[in-house]
């Protein structure tokens, strides 16, 4: 029976978009409050006003962890509010203060807006705030919006938000920058996409290759959460009529014709995720910062079922060229199943199809992960995830980059896909130094992980002293860092070996440590006495031709008996 592919597209209720015309962000404080719940911890303020609505102010107050609808809603005296200090002394006249009702979904409701006079608090009518989260969504803030025309604002105004928890009068306060931000309304203007004509002779191009050499492909990365908070920078959700999807900045040369015009970054997505904006070319991106942009549909492929997209804000671009992936290597993607964004999932390209570009993976790909990055423990792109079998899960389809060398992107090389893959150690040519250095930062990465490994060891045969005779024998076993002796060939296998037996001895510790700690809960020892662990002295006492020795941590005197002389 034949398999069938599904792909990855979420409906999404149409939605129209607003192009910030001002957008401007605050520092983030210097240190979390003491004793304050997570949850009520707040990092960042984000101001700005947009084409959709030019007669409003909004403001955002980013938290640590998602919102929940009753954050705020209890009688305890807990909320959340934007403080405004207008005449530069560092004082705060105004309040937008969150109000006791809960949130639902992306609705608005009545916020507070507050005076502060001699007097204390005082709140008015006076401007008519809202305020509103998107519970539909992950998201980790709370906006606030008022009428330009209520409150007038001079052109330079200190911004500050607090986050106060208040349980049984404790009134913890949490600020956020720690003195007030300098916001200068309108310094900071985000220009609406320009529309230009596009020609299918005008798009970036790819001049040289990336080769970027790696070791160990089918090993997981040493710091899988650096490598994923470095990819993360580059992925962007995106909006598209009734559909949404993920896309990915690449590094690649943007022609002078697109400079020109402001466009500082190119985005590859699927095709199918971008149809419905095929006639307009304006498709709602959100930025990793969940800020919203207007990206502009240069070209697509249909048949290819890849897309670029323009953008005028700036994103790292990500490296997608070099070594052709083989059965086996890891690999991870980052995107948004169901909405959610910069979601990671990791497993291993299950095959690879070389004469078509087309890979399957074992990461899991659900709807809303189309034209999202499936990547090496380096970080490179290998290719775009672009749908499942239908009915199935660990059984993604990915399109390799070479599938963007066509309308998308000019490819000027020949290497984008390099098959001089050896023992599992890619060897570009004419750059045995990138390779180098790419073995060292490998030697770096296994040997700060044997450092770490031997603190959990000497913790484990404290914490279980009936198990540290055992524990101990794998000393023994602890892998050591080779000498590099100048020839580069010999010196990359070495470390390729090291961190190879780096890998293998952390399973069997961890093996080791989790056996023995489910036999210290089932037989339910008890730690052994501190006077376990420090020496014990012999001494020799005498009563008259009559001698004993004592041994003990501190030895005591038998009656009748008197020190050896």
């Amino acid at each position: 029976m034949a398999l069938i592919a599904l792909s990855l597209q979420v409906a999404t209720a149409p939605t129209a978009r607003a192009t910030w015309i001002d957008y401007q962000t605050s520092p983030t404080h210097s240190k979390a409050v003491a004793s304050l719940p997570i949850k009520y911890a707040i990092q960042q303020v984000h101001f700005g006003t947009n084409d959709e609505n030019p007669g409003l102010y909004y403001f955002y107050l980013n938290f640590l962890k998602p919102v929940t609808a009753d954050l705020y809603a209890g009688s305890d005296g807990s909320y959340a509010a934007i403080q405004i200090d207008t005449n530069g002394d560092s004082k705060v006249d105004y309040e937008l203060r969150t109000s006791t009702t809960p949130y639902l979904a992306n609705v608005e409701h009545d916020g507070l807006f507050v005076e502060k006079t001699t007097n204390g608090d005082e709140i008015t009518s006076k401007c008519a705030v809202q305020t509103f989260t998107d519970l539909t969504q992950v998201s980790d803030w709370i906006g606030f919006q008022f009428p330009k025309t209520c409150l007038s604002l001079p052109a330079s105004i200190g911004v500050r938000g607090v986050s106060v928890f208040d349980p049984k009068g404790k009134n913890l306060v949490d600020l956020v920058p720690d003195a007030f931000w300098k916001l200068k309304i309108g310094a900071s203007v985000t220009a609406a996409v320009t529309t230009l004509t596009p020609d299918a002779k005008v798009v970036p191009t790819l001049t040289v290759p990336i080769l970027d050499p790696i070791l160990s492909p089918d090993t997981p990365p040493t710091n899988l959460g650096s490598l994923a908070a470095s990819v993360t920078k580059s992925v962007v959700t995106l909006t598209c009529g009734t559909g949404l999807g993920t896309g990915w900045a690449l590094k690649v040369d943007l022609p002078t014709t697109l400079s020109a015009a402001g466009y500082t970054t190119y985005l590859i997505t699927n095709q199918h995720v971008i149809k419905d904006c095929q006639k307009s070319r304006k498709v709602d991106v959100a930025l990793p910062d969940q800020r919203h942009v207007d990206g502009y549909l240069w070209t697509w492929d249909e048949d290819l079922d890849v897309a670029g997209i323009l953008l005028k804000t700036s994103l790292p671009g990500l490296d997608w060229t070099g070594s052709t992936p083989e059965q086996g290597w890891w690999d991870g993607i980052i995107g948004s199943p169901l909405g959610h964004p910069g979601i990671l999932t990791e497993g291993i390209i299950s095959s690879v199809e070389v004469s078509s570009f087309m890979a399957t993976t074992t990461a899991h790909i659900n709807p809303g992960n189309s034209g999202g990055p499936v990547f090496d423990r380096t970080g490179r792109v290998i290719g775009i995830a672009t749908s499942k079998y239908l009915g199935s899960e660990g059984f993604g389809i990915a399109h390799g980059t070479p599938m963007i060398c066509a309308v998308v992107v000019k490819c000027l090389t020949k290497d984008v896909w390099s098959e001089k893959t050896v023992a599992n150690v890619v060897t570009p040519t004419q750059n045995m130094q990138q390779l180098v250095a790419a073995a060292k930062d490998l030697l770096a990465g296994s040997t700060d992980v044997l450092a770490q490994l031997d603190v959990e060891l000497a913790k484990a045969v404290a914490t279980y002293p009936n198990g540290a005779a055992d524990l101990l024998k794998y000393k023994k076993l602890r892998p050591t860092a080779p000498t590099l002796t100048g020839d580069s060939t010999v010196d990359i296998e070495a470390i390729s070996s090291f961190s190879d037996y780096v890998s293998s001895y952390h399973k069997l510790l961890d093996a080791k440590v989790s056996q023995i700690q489910a036999q210290y809960i089932n037989v339910k020892q008890t730690p052994a006495p501190m006077s376990a662990f420090i020496a014990k002295k012999t001494i020799t006492y005498v009563k008259g031709s009559t001698s004993k020795k004592v041994t003990e941590v501190n030895p005591k005197c038998p009656t009748g008996y008197t020190l050896k002389k």
